[in-house]
């Protein structure tokens, strides 16, 4: 599989999760905030800050 895939395919699971959980987060404000801050440590970048 090649890393395009690989992304493609965690960003389509964490979809599914967040679709999963986003009625834990009650007010609708703060779903983008957390679907990206989960995205963060996922990504290939060499340093992170989370």
């Amino acid at each position: 599989m090649t890393n395009a895939r690989v992304g493609e395919q965690r960003n389509l699971d964490l979809d599914n999760l967040f679709v999963t959980i986003r009625h834990r987060f009650s007010p609708v404000e703060p779903r983008p905030r957390m679907r990206d801050y989960m995205r963060g440590p996922l990504t290939p970048v060499a340093r992170k800050n989370s």
